[in-house]
Order: structure tokens, then sequence, then C-alpha cells
């Protein structure tokens, strides 16, 4: 687990993130699902982050104090937080993909028809 200072938080949650979206695509490859099963898999993500925080505050309210350090529960909602956003990623990611298919469906058409002569039938 990668520990920072504040000014570099940003840049190790990020290499997080990174290090996630890596395993993720050894083992699922490129994945191109509907907005619907994306958003199945990132509720899933967010359920276990989720249950993660509920076993972190019951556990500090059996012992009646915040523990100091990096506990258990603190780096598995790392851990889970990090997976929500490896899966936000691999959703903007796939929305980008789609965009830029469009975009080239949208310039081939509109170069396709920029070239027909008017009133002869598209080859």
């Amino acid at each position: 687990m990668i520990l920072t200072s504040d000014r570099s938080q940003t840049g190790a949650a990020l290499a997080l993130i990174a290090e996630e979206r890596g395993r993720q695509f050894q083992k699922w490859g490129n994945q191109s699902r509907t907005a619907f099963m994306w958003l199945a898999i990132l509720m899933e993500e967010v359920g276990e982050f989720s249950e993660a925080a509920i076993e972190d505050h019951l556990q500090k309210e059996i012992r009646d104090e915040v523990p100091s350090g990096c506990s258990y529960f603190t780096e598995r909602l790392i851990e889970e937080m990090t997976h929500v956003a490896a899966v936000s990623t691999a959703i903007i990611e796939g929305l980008l993909k789609h965009t830029e298919e469009d975009h080239d469906l949208a310039s081939r058409q509109i170069i396709r028809s920029s070239t027909e002569i008017p009133g002869s039938k598209p080859v």
C-alpha cells in the first residue's frame, strides 16, 4: 500500500487506480458494456465499500476510540474505493471510446455525403 504526505495523495490515489485498472484489464481484457451493465458493476463495488465502511464504523464503536495509524479497515476502505474508482474510470474510458467511434462515424458520413453527386444513389 502506498502511504504518502498530503502533497502527493492525489498522485498516490491515481497510481492505485491505474494499478487496479491494469489488474482489471489483465483479468477481463477490453470491456464493452452497456451503461446499465456498468451501473450494475459499479453498484456492486459501491456495496463492497459500504460494507467495509459499516464494519469500520462498528469496530470503532466497539473500541470507543479511533485507532491511530492505518488499520485493517482503513486499508480495506482504500482498497474498495480504489475498485469503485477503477470501475468508474473504465466506464469513462468506454464512453470516450464510443464518443470517438461516434465522431469517426459522423465524420465518415459527412465526408461521404459531401462527395456524393446530387441526385445520384450512394454506392
